[in-house]
């Protein structure tokens, strides 16, 4: 319904159109009398495009699916509705509710276009930030001796649990960097490392620096360091003239486990010269090197009396390597010191072991001889020298001297005589004991005949 202006006899009306379209209005005027009259235009109403949203920002991991709802509102009721995403990394798709994956790391302008059936037309944006994943990096304890060559491994995962191959991991230990290496298919690099470091643990880290596609991650371990095997061996003097300066040394070789350490590190290396007595003089020595892996320690020692010494060799604690002692024997004889002689038996097994000996320096050069025979064990044991080594005179009443013998006349094997002259006569009082190489040894107080140890 309308009204209508009298003054200016004018009709007026309003209606709402539910779309676009060319439409008929028909006027009807009716007077007071009753009487009727009409007329009709078109009325033209334009379409009105719709208000589109395309949503709030999001932001998502690469790889990982990213959900998009539009929604739109139209004027026009019996419109309908389309809608079209563009997902700003050359990708595309349709429809109100799409979900879409990005693969690359950026910031995304997400535009939502809005059509109607009618030509109308609207957009909306929203951005999308796609970040980097996260990585998982592990790597495991290693223990080795100094000097070996050790190995430090690591593996690079995904967030989601799969190897990432193909990236650097890089290592350090003791805040020293120890170099790197890529990951294969399974994500594990493994670097060969050869230890510096003496006794002790150290971190080891690992790292991977991120790339275009991963977050960077670190991982810690420990490296427990032993000290090296090394081997010592005596090759000072074995035999020395008194008043001489003896030579004190020793080799100390490395054990060869593929990589050789400072051997100078291996030090110090003792010498204690230790007699019968239980007296002892030490001596400490610095090692050079002569090789790889090959070492010297070498010292000299004077004014030593005469006697047998045991010479004991270790080396001192340090944190690089161990060696296990090793003793050698040491001779300091004086060939102006006398000389010995004697004669008898002694039992063995209830049986006379006969024996007889002189031994004497004449010109710095021992001369003399050995002979014994032993009938204890069924069969006589005869025990003939061949030659003599050194006497060394320790006192009026202890002497010792040493050779090579033959035994039932076979053989040339080492023999040591150690007598002790405790006054004339010397039954029951004297003693001698002999030791072969072959495993023969006898021993005991004369029964029979005197030894005689004259001092110079």
């Amino acid at each position: 319904e309308g009204s209508v202006d009298e003054e200016t006899d004018t009709v007026s009306g309003s209606h709402t159109y539910a779309d676009n379209g060319i439409y008929t209005v028909e006027v009807t005027v009716e007077d007071d009398e009753g009487a009727f009259g009409s007329d009709t235009f078109e009325v033209f109403v334009a379409n009105v495009a719709p208000i589109a949203d395309a949503g709030e920002d999001q932001s998502a991991l690469w790889g990982e699916e990213v959900s998009f709802s539009g929604s739109a509102i139209d004027p026009g009721v019996n419109d309908t509705l389309t809608y079209e995403w563009n997902f700003g990394d050359n990708t595309s798709a349709s429809g109100q509710n799409v979900v879409h994956t990005y693969h690359n790391m950026g910031i995304y302008k997400v535009i939502i276009k809005v059509n109607d059936n009618d030509g109308g037309v609207v957009e909306d944006i929203l951005t999308v930030t796609v970040n980097k994943r996260q990585s998982s990096l592990t790597t495991t304890d290693s223990s080795a001796d100094y000097s070996d060559i050790t190995f430090l491994s690591a593996t690079l995962h995904s967030d989601l649990g799969a190897p990432l191959s193909g990236r650097m991991i890089d290592f350090s230990v003791d805040g020293v960097g120890a170099g790197g290496d890529l990951t294969d298919s399974s994500g594990t690099t493994t670097i060969a490392y050869l230890i510096s470091q003496g006794l002790g643990t150290y971190p080891i880290d690992a790292s991977f620096a991120g790339d275009s596609h991963y977050l960077q991650s670190n991982a810690s371990a420990t490296l427990s360091v032993d000290k090296e095997e090394a081997v010592l061996s005596y090759t000072g003097d074995a035999l020395s003239s008194y008043g001489s300066t003896i030579q004190l040394s020793a080799s100390v070789t490395e054990e060869n486990d593929g990589g050789f350490g400072d051997i100078t590190k291996a030090a110090p290396v003792e010498f204690e010269l230790m007699n019968e007595t239980g007296i002892i003089w030490t001596r400490t020595a610095t090692t050079s090197e002569l090789a790889p892996g090959i070492g010297e320690a070498a010292t000299s020692i004077s004014g030593l009396p005469t006697d047998v010494y045991t010479v004991i060799v270790k080396l001192s604690d340090n944190d690089y390597y161990r060696a296990p002692i090793v003793q050698s024997l040491l001779v300091v004889y004086n060939p102006e010191g006398g000389f010995v002689t004697g004669g008898g038996w002694i039992m063995n097994g209830g049986k006379k072991a006969n024996f007889s000996f002189n031994a004497k320096y004449k010109n710095d050069l021992l001369k003399g001889e050995f002979n014994m025979i032993d009938r204890s064990n069924g069969a006589p044991v005869q025990i003939k020298s061949i030659s003599l080594d050194w006497l060394v005179v320790r006192s009026e009443t202890s002497a010792s001297f040493t050779g090579k013998a033959a035994v039932n006349g076979q053989g040339s094997y080492d023999f040591t005589i150690d007598i002790e002259d405790n006054g004339s006569p010397g039954i029951n009082s004297d003693t001698f004991e002999i030791t072969v190489s072959n495993g023969y040894s006898a021993s005991g107080t004369l029964s029979g005949g005197n030894i005689k140890i004259q001092v110079h």
